[in-house]
């Protein structure tokens, strides 16, 4: 299997690596699935790409381990949800699976990774970086933004916006600075204040307490308040940017 997750304007890119695995002759010919932003917006039009068997719609995580499930004890992969799959002359379009529960997912195994993708320079320094996951999706319907499709993709599913618990990403956190011995963590989240006031002061207080790193974060200016920028500033946070 090549799993290729790209957005729009990388895709073309993506296509040319597909393109090669494909024309691979001294090996079986791979399976090949698109996921990410692109095959999400616009699935018909990835899956119509002969270099493409199966696309990914939505969230990947639990349909990507059930398909190589499937596959390798010979079961049937053409009704994975989540999953568009080429077969017999036709596409076999599954139905969406239930969002997933963050606090569900095994922490990010990094080790394949060569040890400089984790550095990383800031304001004059060199960091050991992690990236992490505390919270996935936005409340906000921005039409120019992925996060409006992903409301109307999961209408019906729950909030699109989820968060992990504090302990669970203090655990996550504290495996990442003794594994991988980051000094500086980006956190992943688009509006990262949408946290409720009591959620976000408590897992401040918890990370300052027990990680003590420098960190970073995404936002935006109607979350921002000074009571929060102090409890982030008094927590090591060293950077925001507004989207």
């Amino acid at each position: 299997i090549i799993a290729l997750s790209s957005a729009s304007p990388n895709f073309p890119e993506g296509l040319r690596y597909l393109e090669i695995a494909k024309n691979n002759k001294s090996k079986k010919t791979p399976l090949t699935i698109v996921g990410g932003k692109h095959a999400t917006v616009v699935p018909e039009n990835v899956i119509s790409s002969d270099l493409v068997d199966m696309i990914c719609i939505g969230e990947g995580e639990f349909a990507l381990a059930e398909l190589c499930d499937n596959l390798q004890s010979g079961a049937d992969h053409t009704t994975v949800k989540n999953l568009w799959v080429k077969a017999n002359g036709g596409v076999t379009r599954n139905p969406l699976r239930q969002m997933v529960d963050l606090n569900e997912l095994p922490f990010p195994d990094f080790d394949i990774f060569n040890e400089s993708h984790f550095y990383q320079p800031f304001v004059g320094k060199v960091y050991k970086r992690c990236v992490v996951e505390l919270a996935r999706g936005c409340i906000y319907k921005c039409t120019y933004c992925i996060n409006h499709h992903h409301h109307e993709l999961y209408d019906g599913f729950g909030k699109y916006h989820r968060h992990k618990s504090t302990e669970r990403i203090i655990s996550e956190l504290k495996r990442n600075k003794e594994h991988y011995q980051t000094s500086i963590v980006r956190f992943l989240d688009e509006t990262f204040l949408l946290l409720k006031k009591d959620v976000l002061f408590g897992f401040l207080d918890q990370y300052k307490s027990e990680i003590s790193l420098p960190f970073m974060i995404s936002t935006r200016p109607e979350t921002v308040t000074e009571e929060k920028i102090s409890r982030l500033k008094d927590a090591g946070c060293v950077s925001i940017s507004m989207g």
